[in-house]
């Protein structure tokens, strides 16, 4: 049996990784991690965790395929991953172009009106890099609204998606030609450091 992990052993494995052969090979061992789970593994890490962190770093090398197979295993691993793991399935549907499925898997994350606004915004942001710029700001919509719906719990993560939601808000609303709103000047006022054509998240 492997030795426990704990977020530190997960965050130093690829500090080294600089070519693609070497980042592939800690996905490789994050996913071989996952599959021996152990009794003193930190409450974090889970298989969940260690498969959409294997996820992530195939998507950085390009290799989405490989990356959409890593996030359909974390779907049914055992653990919660930060935003909702079909997030990052999501992503990978619409990176290897599978639209159809993709379409029918946000129709699933919508329904189930998850509280976290960090779904919203990287769901939106996924179909503002893949161009639908229009599904990205209905995804942005969603998150104000469930904001509006969440807004009694008063927590600084609450505060910070906020920002994040009405700031990729208002890029995409830039991008539509659409004008500003209460919630586009909330963005200018909680954001005046960034810039009129800013490419923040």
């Amino acid at each position: 049996m492997r030795t426990p992990l704990d977020m530190d052993a997960v965050g130093s494995l690829g500090l080294d990784a600089r070519t693609p052969e070497q980042q592939r090979n800690v996905a490789a061992q994050l996913m071989a991690w996952a599959d021996e789970r152990h009794p003193a593994d930190a409450a974090d890490v889970t298989p969940a965790f260690l498969l959409a962190e294997a996820g992530e770093i195939l998507e950085i090398v390009g290799d989405h395929s490989a990356a959409l197979a890593a996030y359909r295993r974390a779907a049914a691993a055992e653990g919660v991953v930060e935003p909702d793991v079909r997030c990052f399935l999501h992503r990978a549907l619409v990176s290897v172009g599978d639209l159809p499925a993709a379409r029918l898997l946000a129709d699933e994350v919508r329904r189930s009106a998850p509280a976290d606004l960090g779904v919203y915004a990287m769901v939106g942001e996924t179909y503002e890099k893949s161009g639908d710029l229009s599904e990205a700001h209905r995804w942005l919509n969603l998150g104000l609204q469930q904001f509006g719906r969440s807004a009694g719990a008063g927590t600084d993560d609450l505060a910070l998606d906020l920002l994040l939601l009405t700031v990729v808000r208002r890029r995409i609303r830039r991008a539509l030609g659409l004008p500003a709103d209460a919630a586009h000047r909330l963005a200018e006022l909680t954001a005046p450091g960034r810039g009129k054509n800013d490419g923040s998240r």
